[in-house]
């Protein structure tokens, strides 16, 4: 039976419009040309670790599980007022140092800075296809945040080209937040940024974090003021404006709850800090080669004696070539920028450090320094200003100073592609300033658009604002 003509051209016209629907992204070479660049986005430290078992099956280790920490806390309680009132034995410092060990033992890593046990990462975002067609969607990279950034690095690359693979754009934007800037500035410093079309960095730690150069140092030292300042700043900025949250601070400051406290910690560090470092903050932190080299650049000499012991050779090798890369991070990420690569650093600010620094109000998010998250920014300490009489330190033909008087970016390694958000701490996260920076087609200035000049104000958690 002969099929009728006009039948025949229905069928074929519609695999026609199939076809093209479904391939409608890709051009004859088979390149994607949707307009849509790719995302991977690489977080900060803290993502999911599991332990593989013999039989492949997988727990969960970090974070670590409630009834661990529970049954840790436990075994405190009897040796807890020695904390306060003991004498300084190191009987306390040994029951902190076993009830740490209970929780952390998992990730441990050993002198060399490998995993003492079989630990994997989360999954990450499964690279498909149609994800890239979505602008707000991103392949997260996931990675185990323990060890090495350089070994990182090279798993970053190979997602990086499944990734472009698979979507069919020869290059991807990368997006980074937190200890993410260490892995992906690593990256950068391993590969160059061939496959990269563009670079944003959100409070990135690719310049190190001083508050840990002073943990590996022993420098810490809890000030009171210094932590009321670091709750009262930090707080509301994390869970928004809490009349009862203010007056449970104010009440520990004013009944001497707050001084007392400090002045225990204090007492603790002081007489048991190297024990409490030898026992636990060196073998379960201080081996891990992704911590080791938050050290800023300025501090690592220091740090570098603490582990001179000849059994943390490799661990020093490992974090020596990082900070050699650390210490060119602006010929780096110059020759990125040469090579054609779009670059934004967002750094958040005004908010005090975590107070083991002393009584030192540089600015921060809480977490890192704000100076070194947006490659060198010169701020005023916390809650004050350069001066009436300050004058712009690089004078470039442009303004970039801090309407408020609070910071100079001109000092920036890269003034113009540098966002200042003040009053979010580390884990506020301004979205609309991060989809703009993304979504821009090109390279964004400050002065692009006037709704996201060099300085925002942060509030309502993750709303921002022009500063005036």
């Amino acid at each position: 039976m002969k099929v009728p003509v006009k039948q025949t051209l229905c069928v074929l016209l519609s695999l026609v419009i199939a076809f093209s629907a479904s391939s409608v992204c890709f051009a004859a070479n088979g390149k994607c040309d949707c307009g849509h660049t790719p995302v991977v986005f690489v977080d900060g430290i803290g993502g999911s670790l599991y332990l593989v078992n013999e039989d492949g099956s997988r727990d969960l280790v970090f974070t670590p599980d409630t009834d661990v920490i529970v049954k840790a806390v436990v075994g405190l309680l009897p040796v807890l007022p020695l904390m306060f009132f003991g004498p300084t034995t190191g009987v306390f410092e040994r029951a902190l140092s076993k009830a740490a060990g209970e929780i952390f033992e998992p990730i441990r890593c050993d002198e060399n800075g490998d995993s003492v046990y079989n630990i994997k990462p989360g999954s990450g975002t499964e690279v498909i296809k149609d994800l890239h067609y979505d602008p707000d969607e991103y392949y997260q990279f996931a990675y185990d945040w323990r060890l090495d950034p350089m070994v990182n690095a090279q798993l970053l690359d190979q997602y990086i080209d499944k990734v472009r693979s698979v979507t069919g754009h020869d290059k991807v934007i990368l997006s980074c937040y937190s200890e993410g800037g260490e892995v992906t500035f690593a990256y950068l410093s391993l590969f160059g940024s061939a496959k990269i079309e563009k670079y944003v960095t959100l409070c990135s730690a690719f310049q190190g974090l001083t508050a840990v150069g002073y943990i590996f140092t022993g420098k810490i030292n809890v000030d009171p003021k210094q932590t009321y300042n670091f709750l009262t700043s930090f707080l509301p900025a994390m869970f928004g404006e809490n009349k009862g949250i203010d007056f449970a601070v104010k009440a520990a400051k004013y009944t001497g709850l707050l001084h007392g406290l400090c002045r225990a910690i204090n007492r603790l560090i002081k007489n048991d800090f190297d024990s409490f470092y030898e026992h636990f903050a060196l073998p379960y932190f201080g081996q891990m080669p992704g911590i080791v080299d938050f050290v800023p650049q300025e501090m690592y000499g220091e740090v570098r004696e603490r582990l001179s012991d000849p059994k943390h050779a490799k661990l020093l090798a490992r974090a020596d070539q990082y900070h050699d890369y650390q210490a060119n991070a602006k010929q780096i990420l110059d020759e990125a920028v040469d090579g054609g690569m779009n670059l934004c650093i967002v750094s958040n600010y005004g908010i005090h450090v975590m107070p083991f620094v002393g009584n030192n109000p540089y600015q921060s998010d809480a977490l890192i320094d704000s100076a070194k998250s947006s490659g060198g920014a010169t701020m005023a300490p916390v809650g004050q200003t350069l001066g009436s009489d300050y004058k712009q330190k690089v004078q470039d033909g442009h303004n970039h100073l801090a309407p408020d008087g609070s910071a100079d970016a001109s000092t920036c390694m890269f003034p113009e592609y540098t966002w200042l958000v003040e009053g979010f701490c580390h884990w506020n996260r301004p979205d609309e300033l991060m989809s703009w920076l993304i979504g821009f087609k090109g390279q964004p200035t400050v002065f692009t658009d006037e709704r996201y000049p060099q300085f925002l104000v942060g509030h309502d958690i993750n709303q921002i604002s022009p500063m005036k």
